[in-house]
């Protein structure tokens, strides 16, 4: 609730999510039209959900992850005949 009940500062989080190294959010989103699109747009992701579940998904980023973004890995093997 503390976290939750500060202005943000919306520079600092661009900042943030362009940085190099550290939370490297562009590597796998775009927002604001730079990123990777890997993962999903996050450009107006503060639109479509409340704030605590942003702080949530931010701590902990692969607690939910939208069943078009899961992954898979499939193994394959040569049969000899």
């Amino acid at each position: 609730d503390s976290i939750l009940s500060l202005q943000g500062d919306r520079e600092a989080g661009r900042r943030l999510f362009h940085a190099e190294g550290g939370v490297s959010c562009s590597r796998c989103h775009v927002c604001g039209g730079a990123g990777r699109a890997y993962g999903p747009e996050l450009t107006a992701v503060a639109r479509k959900y409340p704030k605590a579940d942003l702080l949530t998904q931010i701590l902990n980023p692969s607690r939910v992850v939208a069943p078009e973004f899961v992954l898979h890995q499939i193994e394959t093997r040569m049969v000899r005949r």
